[in-house]
């Protein structure tokens, strides 16, 4: 618990620092630079202080959320956000863990805008490339590897873990998961029931994993509401298939 608490504390006091923020939007802008889909506005650092971060201002932008928007254009921006998010996820590693509502807007032109890099967090190439085998063992319904994965990145394994029990119910919820129909495919549900096992067998993962399923689970929030059939499952594919081709 108190080790949970100390991340926990670490991110919020992160989110105070600008300089970092400010560090964070220029890498975020130049990762998206040359996708005509996705803006990041730019930073005017001459602006900028310790307390004030001054972006490009982009005029009339609608929230996803937004009724009076058409359904096929926040259909087109939700599919969008989360290809950039998995972009991020597994081709950067760099990730925005904070893709709510206010952060992901979409344009008059239909582009996606993502804003507010304070809540971001690095994926080293290690773990990158173990949580693309994870979502791949995932679409392909392989819970031994998944297990295997789990087990593998985990901060803390138990002296005494019973790996077959484990293995098994790992397998069990990926059996179950890899057989849903994208509108029923809840990424929420599958992390709930994927912690419950690992607190059930005393495995304790990694902050990274963690974090990077966390921005996941932000914004389905935003996406299932709008667009209950965007299947987060086969759009992670082409990511994940290029991350481990690397």
């Amino acid at each position: 618990v108190k080790e949970a608490l100390k991340e926990a504390s670490d991110i919020l006091i992160g989110q105070t620092d600008f300089a970092c923020e400010a560090s964070n939007l220029k890498r975020l802008h130049a990762l998206f630079a040359n996708n005509n889909e996705v803006i990041v506005p730019m930073l005017h650092e001459d602006l900028c202080t310790p307390e004030i971060l001054v972006m490009e201002f982009i005029p009339g932008l609608r929230k996803l959320s937004d009724p009076a928007l058409p359904e096929h254009v926040a259909r087109q921006a939700l599919t969008i956000g989360v290809r950039a998010l998995y972009s991020m996820i597994f081709k950067e590693g760099f990730i925005h863990c904070d893709m709510h509502p206010g952060n992901v807007l979409v344009a008059p032109d239909g582009r996606l805008v993502i804003l507010d890099a304070g809540f971001m967090t690095q994926l080293d190439g290690s773990t990158r490339r173990s949580f693309a085998k994870f979502f791949l063992s995932i679409a392909f319904r392989d819970g031994s590897t998944a297990a295997r994965i789990v087990r593998e990145t985990a901060q803390c394994l138990p002296p005494n873990l019973n790996v077959r029990a484990f293995d098994d119910d790992i397998t069990h919820l990926i059996k179950q998961v890899g057989g849903l129909q994208a509108s029923d495919f809840q990424v929420a549900g599958f992390v709930g029931e994927l912690f419950a096992i690992q607190h059930k067998h005393g495995i304790y993962g990694t902050n990274q994993f963690t974090l990077t399923i966390l921005s996941l689970l932000v914004f389905e929030g935003v996406a299932k509401q709008r667009f209950p059939n965007l299947n987060f499952q086969q759009e992670a594919v082409p990511f994940v298939m290029a991350a481990l081709a690397r």
